[in-house]
């Protein structure tokens, strides 16, 4: 009987508005558009300057090493270099230490009404590079729509520090809101926001439940 209404191809679609006292406030991560910070690739010797110009591609296509006329050290577009040379150079711990900091960024922050720090958010790696995730574990549920329960910071997009090509050449920072268990694909599905400009997400939780095939119940 379940296999002949299978084949029929039923469409079903039920809508149902419910009423809740609180909702899950959604993780949010912040990303600058410049993956390393222009003080840190003065300190990088060639061998690490090459390895981020030959691994650019595997860095999620955003890095790559701007020419330094005043350093051919770190001038790597006409050296051949062999990733066999590349010894003693970590990838992870290079893109960490020169990535931005954020309790140099930030420059104010509040969580419903109160005060927060760069302690209430996890740095994590993601397709943008290193960025900085708020309300990852959940730290509460918001009661309220509006402005009395919003997230709000104020950044310092550091753009003295820019040396690398970001997305589009762009200057500021990529955002995105997940799900606390999501893995933020910023870099395919984040939105950018300017420097000099005030960004304002208002958002709505939507819950989708899909059919399971064999009982025809949603699940």
């Amino acid at each position: 009987m379940h296999f002949i209404e299978y084949t029929k191809h039923p469409v079903k679609s039920v809508i149902s508005i419910k009423q809740s006292s609180s909702v899950i406030f959604p993780a949010v991560t912040l990303c600058n558009l410049n993956p390393i910070r222009k003080s840190y690739l003065q300190e990088v010797t060639p061998n690490q300057a090459a390895f981020l110009s030959l691994n650019k591609e595997g860095f999620g296509n955003l890095y790559e090493v701007k020419k330094n006329e005043d350093d051919d050290e770190l001038d790597t577009e006409d050296s051949e270099w062999d990733e066999h040379q590349l010894v003693g150079v970590n990838a992870t711990r290079f893109a960490e230490e020169g990535s931005h900091r954020l309790e140099e960024m930030l420059l104010s922050c509040t969580w419903k009404n109160a005060k927060c720090t760069n302690e209430s958010f996890t740095k994590r790696w993601t397709n943008f590079g290193y960025c900085f995730t708020f309300n990852e574990p959940a730290q509460g549920d918001v009661h309220m729509a509006g402005r009395h329960e919003r997230f709000s910071v104020v950044l310092d997009v550091q753009q003295n520090e820019y040396s690398l090509r970001g997305l589009e050449s762009a200057v500021g920072f990529a955002v995105i809101l997940h799900e606390q268990e999501d893995v933020p694909l910023i870099y395919d599905f984040g939105f950018l926001t300017p420097p000099g400009y005030r960004t304002q997400v208002a958002i709505k939780r939507k819950v989708v439940r899909c059919i399971d095939l064999y009982s025809l119940q949603p699940v």
